[in-house]
């Protein structure tokens, strides 16, 4: 009779921590989907953000206007904010990478989803490319039809170093990409500006 006790009283033991067992999990499981539930949601908010920013980046295209006294400083910034977009354009593909895992019970819409959004990305890129292609064409084309003109500007800038109005960098390894792309675009990439003056500049900066 004592056996038979000790094995009834095993048995409950064993089927009580099978319970508990189940219920852990039940309610491990319903935890995880209430926080890749709100992971969701957080991922849509983002998501809905870069699509802001990408139709701001349109906008901004769609009313690009050269105005030749500021032409320079056009396409320097143009070059900054297509640097700016392309980050951005990773970034939302990281992000859509996760929704597609969350979200895999309507993964044809996250594709269809992904689809739209990258087709605009890529079409604002080749607009924003396609402007400064054209202007630096244009640039060679008048250099190449008036020599004179463009060896008597470089000489103009030998005489003497413009006031180019940069930011200087102090050393924040965040501020760093900002710096450069502009540096690299108003002084170190300009044909106006001899090796040594940009050498120049770019000591003035630091």
């Amino acid at each position: 009779k004592t056996f038979i006790i000790l094995l009834r009283g095993n048995l409950l033991i064993l089927l009580l921590l099978n319970s508990l067992k189940c219920l852990f999990q039940y309610y491990t499981m319903m935890d995880n989907s209430a926080s890749n539930e709100q992971r969701l949601r957080e991922l849509n908010v983002k998501r809905i953000s870069i699509k802001g920013q990408i139709t701001k980046f349109r906008n901004y295209l769609s009313s690009f206007v050269i105005k030749p006294e500021l032409l320079n400083i056009q396409m320097a910034e143009l070059k900054l904010k297509l640097a700016k977009f392309e980050a951005l354009s990773v970034r939302y593909d990281d992000l859509q990478n996760e929704i597609e895992v969350l979200n895999s019970e309507n993964i044809q819409l996250e594709i269809d989803e992904r689809d739209n959004v990258e087709r605009d990305i890529v079409a604002n890129i080749v607009a924003a490319k396609t402007k400064i292609e054209s202007h630096s064409v244009k640039q060679e084309s008048n250099c190449s039809s008036n020599n004179s003109s463009c060896h008597h500007d470089l000489q103009d800038v030998g005489l003497k170093l413009p006031q180019i109005q940069i930011s200087k960098f102090d050393g924040a390894y965040f501020r760093w990409l900002e710096f450069r792309d502009t540096y690299e675009n108003l002084i170190h990439n300009s044909n106006r500006i001899t090796p040594i003056h940009k050498f120049h500049y770019l000591i003035s900066y630091l």
